[in-house]
């Protein structure tokens, strides 16, 4: 292990300065240190450089009483200076522990802007190249992200461009870090000024390089600590992996049919293949690399041979070897890719470095170094850690026991006719298993035994036979064989450095055999999920989307602020404390019979449940194996629609309160809905109307919820937000009361902000940050330019657009976004400037029209916003469509404009597009049932669309109404069947023609 100790220490005069060093340097025990802002020179530096413990020592001196970089090391180490700055040291390591040099530059960047562009500006230039191994650290005095910031006034956008600029254009990555965030503070204000970064080669080289912060002493900077540790990880005996790329070789399926018996048992075969592939690999396939040098090496000789004298004996096996050079080519691509888990990745590049950047990238993100215990001590020791971990999710999914207590809310489900739910018990048909295997992705993580789905699916016709059987003899038994349900628990971190366990996502890889049998049952399940799940809960509920939940809630939100009068409300965002992993059984089981499934089919959902076994899989190692007692794992297909239906149950329970009266839901306006809560999975916003009473009632329905179901409120992480008209003194009882957190703004819910105020920079900036991390600059020197194009199309498919659909995003931020995609596109780098060879406006447009087929973000959230207009008009039954209806007073269905009011973002941008939408809307009558033909808005509104059409095309012309009622005043039933089809006639005969049928221009 070597260390790097860098340490903004302002000031070296102090004696307490020295004792604190020395304190960090036993500790710690760095072979080289580097100290900015010493504000000290002169033979007085040198006197103190003496006694801090180092062997040899560099100095950059102090301007007046500013600045100043020291650096120190030891012997273990030999340092050539390269250049220098009153800014930077720039140098070359060497020691015995390194196997090759390393280039360091430790900065201390200007608290002037000025002065940091100059640097910017040296830093590029002295810049080693992608060959070398290349790290920068220091005090930066610039942040590069929103949330490397903490307080302080918000006056301006304190992230710097310009650094940011640099980072992309010399493909530097940040160095993983430990411990507190922020490296500086002063009163209220916090900031992460201090950083190491590493070039790609760097990140190769030391794959588990980690960056600890210190304590604070005798500095408002933190000391920051690199460690490189040289031997990595010990090397473990990694579960069983099937390579798909073993599929293309034209052995592997003589190999197959040869060794899959459909006389055994699924698990006997899986066995077989089991120990029987990597034997056939060594044999058949060997070593890529070897062969791809052989082959390589036999075709320079031809090449030669060829170059003196042509000769067809020679030619021949020229292109023979060709061939195979591009089927291991093909496979080792593929080998790849499997392990970089690209999946915007189609076509592309044949296995070129991003594939291993990107396979190292994803090994280093799983792979976890140290923790703190329970004690607040890091531990680094792997077998501690993996014991630690097997420990604690040991006793997650252990069940505490019935609380003895039977919720009371039952029977809110809907009934449905027997006849209606014995379609969940057919025999399952190999059909309806093909369809749910087909459905999974091919490359997804394979379960314990290695297998992903992509080899059942392109060998179905080998394997089918017995996967089906096994499928079909667990559904008719309902018990599920506990091998096929053996998982294994990866644990992906939820934050950007996790120091516990807790914060750790579990994902659980099952079995694709289990798997299919999961997703089999939830296929029945679905066609009821609209009739069982109400409106207000979005997720996993085929026909909804989790927009309609994000416009509700910031609707919700805008009429809170602009609340006026006596009547306040308040607005809880719930945390619940890992919920999918103390859900417990007995009230899935509770929860199923509720809703009324076939005992059958309830068997053999709890037993998907109840025989679960598993395994940690801890940096790349398996851990013992446990049972769970509760608990339903992420990863499993059924898990989603499970939990929904458990949280139902809670919606249910708030709804009786609602009916009853006791729970005062929010309501727009006095004919709008009532809006008590918004469930998007584990996601929980409640509204009711500020008052002591409610806290009562909101309290005792989450009690009672959470004492049958297990889960349990987080009361740190759940918040509340009030409506500005309410006391202060009424609004600290009521989060007193809950123990909540009272905010000011609720941030972001189902990742888009809730507007609480003014549209800022900083409000949508995240977005901007998301895409420039996507984009990094270091990817560039990877990828072709149709790579960079494939993977530009991908970000701005997934970041952007998704916030799109929901809010109207600022001009600024679209002009940024497309700025880091001209620049990644065009490969801005240290090496290239990328000169923008076509016009942005030629690259925007279709592929068809020769650009690019690049979508303008401007034009793309204006479709959005579109969308939802349309959606407005066409499905006036969505929930989030009856809010705004009802808040914007809109009656007609497709009214000439909407009102200019004080409306939300996102209400604003639709109508600044309603002209746009109305013109191009055409109506059209459908199966005439909801049509009532002399009274709907439509025959006004829709006036101009509706023109003078030939008998029988499906319009009355204008002005032959009165033809068509005789004297009684009843329809002319023979007349209106010669002009009008079977749907409208439908739709007229509930209906009385209009008292003023002699006025001759009524519209028809």
């Amino acid at each position: 292990m070597i260390n790097f100790l860098m340490w903004n220490i302002q000031g070296a005069a102090s004696s307490s300065f020295r004792d604190h060093l020395r304190r960090i340097s036993a500790s710690a025990n760095p072979s080289i240190g580097a100290l900015m802002e010493t504000r000290m020179s002169g033979m007085r530096a040198d006197r103190i450089v003496n006694r801090l413990g180092f062997q040899s020592s560099f100095r950059v001196e102090a301007q007046g009483f500013s600045g100043g970089i020291w650096l120190l090391w030891n012997g273990n180490v030999h340092v050539h200076i390269l250049s220098v700055s009153n800014q930077f040291i720039h140098m070359k390591v060497q020691g015995i522990a390194l196997s090759c040099p390393l280039i360091l530059t430790v900065v201390y960047a200007s608290p002037q802007v000025q002065y940091r562009r100059y640097l910017w500006d040296q830093l590029s230039t002295i810049n080693p190249g992608l060959d070398h191994l290349w790290l920068i650290g220091g005090d930066f005095n610039a942040i590069l992200h929103l949330d490397d910031r903490r307080g302080g006034q918000v006056r301006r956008l304190c992230i710097s461009r310009d650094f940011q600029s640099f980072v992309f254009s010399n493909a530097l990555q940040e160095v993983e870090f430990k411990e507190p965030r922020f490296t500086w503070a002063r009163g209220d204000l916090y900031e992460r000024l201090d950083r190491c970064m590493v070039n790609l080669k760097w990140m190769e080289y030391f794959p588990n390089s980690i960056v600890r912060h210190l304590d604070r002493i005798g500095s408002d900077h933190r000391p920051i600590l690199l460690c490189m540790d040289l031997h990595g990880l010990p090397q473990v005996a990694k579960p069983f992996r099937f390579v798909q790329s073993w599929q293309a070789s034209a052995e592997f399926t003589p190999f197959l049919e040869k060794s899959w018996d459909k006389l055994l048992s699924l698990d006997e075969n899986i066995s077989n293949l089991q120990q029987k592939l990597p034997h056939w690999q060594a044999d058949c396939i060997g070593s890529l690399g070897k062969r791809k040098r052989r082959i390589l090496a036999r075709l320079k000789g031809i090449d030669k041979a060829l170059g003196h004298r042509y000769s067809r004996s020679l030619s021949e096996p020229e292109k023979v070897l060709k061939g195979e050079l591009d089927d291991i080519l093909a496979m080792e691509e593929s080998e790849w890719r499997q392990k970089a888990r690209c999946d915007w990745i189609d076509d592309g590049d044949r296995n070129t470095k991003y594939y291993h950047a990107m396979a190292s990238g994803r090994r280093k993100h799983n792979t976890v170094v140290c923790l703190k215990d329970d004690s607040g001590n890091w531990v680094s020791d792997p077998s501690l850690l993996k014991r630690a971990a097997l420990d604690f999710y040991t006793k997650l999914f252990s069940s505490e026991g019935s609380s003895g207590y039977a919720y009371n809310c039952r029977g809110y489900f809907r009934g449905f006719h027997q006849r209606d739910l014995s379609a969940l018990e057919m025999v399952v048909s190999r059909e309806e298993i093909s369809s749910a295997l087909f459905q999974m992705s091919p490359s997804k993580a394979p379960g314990i035994d290695g297998f992903h789905a992509s080899f059942y699916q392109k060998n179905w016709s080998i394997v089918g036979d017995v996967v089906c059987k096994t499928i079909q003899r667990m559904f008719s038994s309902g018990v599920v064989d506990p091998d096929l349900n053996r998982t294994l628990l990866v644990l992906l971190p939820k934050v950007d450095s996790p120091e516990s366990i807790s914060q750790f996502q579990p994902i659980g890889l099952c079995t694709v055999v289990y798997k299919i049998l999961s997703k089999v049952v939830v296929n029945r399940l679905k066609p009821f999920l609209p009739d069982w799940i109400t409106e207000n809960q979005t997720s996993f509920v085929p026909g909804r989307s989790i927009t309609d939940n994000i416009v509700i809630a910031q609707e919700i939100i805008h009429s809170m602020r602009t609340r006026k009068g006596k009547m306040g409300w308040f607005d809880i965002k719930v945390d619940l404390e890992k919920a999918y992993d103390r859900l417990e059984w007995s009230f899935i089981d509770d929860t199923l019979s509720d809703i009324g499934v076939p005992d059958h089919l309830r068997s053999l959902i709890m037993s998907c449940v109840s025989s679960v076994s598993t395994q940690i899989l801890w940096n790349g190692d398996t851990s013992d194996s446990f049972k769970p007692t509760r608990g339903i794992h992420q990863g499993d297909p059924l898990s989603p629609y499970l939990f929904v239906l458990c949280m139902e149950r809670l919606a249910q329970a708030i709804q009786r309160e609602v009916d009853q009266g006791t729970w005062k839901a929010f309501q727009f306006k006095r004919n709008g809905p009532l809006i008590s809560h918004l469930f998007f999975a584990d996601d929980l916003v409640l509204f009711a109307e500020a008052s002591l009473e409610q806290f009562d009632v909101v309290s005792r329905v989450l009690r009672e919820f959470c004492e049958c179901s297990g889960h349990k409120v987080s009361i740190s992480k759940t918040n509340i937000f009030f409506s500005p008209n309410i006391h202060i003194a009424l609004q600290e009882d009521i989060s007193d009361a809950f123990g909540f957190q009272c905010v000011s703004d609720l941030g972001r819910y189902l990742g888009v902000p809730l507007i609480h105020g003014r549209v800022t920079k900083a409000t949508y900036r995240y977005v901007i940050q998301k895409v420039a991390d996507r984009l990094a600059g270091w990817k560039v020197s990877l990828l072709s330019f149709a790579g960079c194009i494939v993977l530009a199309k991908s970000v701005l498919s997934s970041i952007p657009m998704y916030v799109m659909q929901s809010i109207r995003l600022p001009r600024y931020v679209c002009d940024e976004i497309e700025r880091l995609i001209r620049n990644f596109i065009w490969g801005h780098s240290n090496e290239s400037k990328g000169s923008h060879a076509v016009n942005w406006t030629v690259v925007c447009s279709p592929i068809s029209e020769g650009g690019l087929g690049i979508k303008r973000m401007e034009h793309q959230n204006s479709a959005f916003l579109l969308k939802l207009g349309f959606i407005m008009v066409s499905d006036p039954s969505r929930l989030w469509v009856k809010v705004m209806r009802a808040k914007y007073g809109i009656q007609e269905i497709t009214p000439t404009s909407l009102p200019n009011v004080r409306g939300s973002r996102l209400w604003q941008g639709i109508r600044l597009l309603w002209s746009d939408l109305r013109q191009n809307i055409v109506w059209n009558v459908g199966d005439g049932k909801l049509i009532d033909f002399w009274n709907d808005a439509w025959v006004s509104s829709f006036g101009p669309l509706v023109h003078h059409v030939s008998p029988g095309s499906g319009n009355i012309d204008r002005g032959t109404v009165k033809d068509m009622v005789d004297e009684g005043g009843q329809w002319k039933w023979g007349e209106l069947a010669g002009r009008l089809p079977e749907t409208v006639l439908q739709g007229l005969a509930a209906t009385k023609p209009p008292i003023d049928i002699g006025v001759p221009d009524y519209p028809g």
